[in-house]
């Protein structure tokens, strides 16, 4: 059984989070000490961002660019050898 971050088993002390590489779609990477799944990288402060296919722009909320740790499929990997009829 692994542990998350957060109370420690039994509810003593925090654990604290382990240090995560995480990629963007752009391939840049970060190393962050984080439980999360993934993250959101707001900043988007290099010069390619503004017309990077990989950023997310919700209504109504800032744009992002998600962060996956390197070592996860995307979460639709497993759509890539899905076969649809053609009807």
């Amino acid at each position: 059984m692994t542990r998350r971050a957060g109370k420690a088993r039994g509810g003593g002390t925090p654990t604290a989070p382990r240090e995560v590489e995480f990629r963007a779609g752009c391939g840049r990477s970060w190393r962050l000490a984080s439980a999360e799944p993934d993250l959101a990288y707001t900043e988007l402060g290099f010069t390619e961002c503004g017309a990077c296919p990989h950023r997310v722009d919700p209504e109504g909320a800032l744009p992002f660019c998600t962060l996956r740790p390197s070592d996860t499929l995307h979460p639709f990997a497993a759509l890539a050898n899905l076969n649809l009829p053609d009807d």
